[in-house]
């Protein structure tokens, strides 16, 4: 091949390229994919520059949900590149999107090596625990890193493993517990609310929707929660008018609480 033909064929190339990369940050995965295989189709992954497309492309499959095929391109990947960190993490967020989370919680593992102490795997790995259904793990994470370091957060997802095992009077000790360190913590009352709304205790939903509204009186899902509370107590007036405040701050879902509970339904 001339090397005039060989510039003609890196120029378009580097064209296509360009132009996946421009579908893919539109989120037009699918678009996308087509010219990063085009391109594919024509290498012979002797060069880095095709392992990076593949890395691309696989990052577009698993934007759009096709996570078997993102999976056999991360993997090809990473047989070349095995020490990729954003490959790896990459290969993390599939695993997830599939739902695999025995191999998630391994390849956390492998990649947190190194890393002990770090908070945000720590998370990660607790969130994971939680999506699995493997609470008492996820307890045992949280308590390790409540250890450590006293946080508001992490100390109410604690009580959110008992509120979805369905054990609400252990969820309530833990919430009273971070409200009582952190009163200020405005997601606690959020999450005690919201439990309370499920188990049918309107009451006690509605003091602890309450205190949360005097931490940040303009907290609309805190407004919307009380609105629903008010309503399935059957306290209707006062729950639609909240609801239509909830409404136009921008809460969208009260609308069909709205429909339900307060709009006329004469023909």
């Amino acid at each position: 091949m001339s090397s005039f033909f060989a510039v003609a064929q890196q120029q378009g190339r580097a064209a296509l390229e360009t132009e996946a990369d421009t579908l893919a940050a539109r989120k037009d995965f699918d678009g996308a994919i087509a010219l990063y295989s085009k391109i594919l189709q024509k290498s012979s992954f002797t060069d880095e520059s095709d392992y990076i497309v593949l890395h691309k492309r696989a990052f577009a499959y698993y934007s759009a949900e096709e996570f078997d095929a993102a999976l056999t391109d991360v993997n090809k990947y990473l047989g070349k590149y095995p020490t990729d960190g954003q490959a790896k993490l990459l290969l993390m967020y599939i695993y997830q999107g599939q739902e695999k989370f025995d191999l998630l919680l391994k390849a956390l593992d492998e990649f947190a090596a190194g890393r002990r102490g770090d908070p945000a795997i720590d998370r990660w790995r607790t969130s994971i625990l939680i999506e699995a259904g493997r609470y008492p793990e996820a307890r045992t994470v949280i308590r390790k890193m409540l250890r450590l370091q006293e946080d508001p957060e992490v100390h109410a997802y604690l009580g959110l493993t008992y509120v979805y095992e369905q054990r609400p009077d252990s969820a309530k000790i833990v919430f009273d517990q971070v409200i009582a360190k952190e009163p200020t913590y405005v997601q606690t009352y959020l999450f005690a609310g919201s439990m309370c709304i499920d188990e049918k205790a309107y009451g006690l939903a509605l003091k602890y929707i309450d205190a949360g509204l005097k931490q940040e009186p303009g907290n609309v899902t805190l407004l919307f929660y009380k609105g629903m509370a008010l309503v399935e107590d059957d306290q209707l007036k006062a729950g639609c008018s909240i609801l239509t405040k909830a409404f136009h701050a921008g809460f969208d879902d009260a609308v069909d609480y709205l429909k339900e509970y307060c709009y006329s339904t004469k023909q």
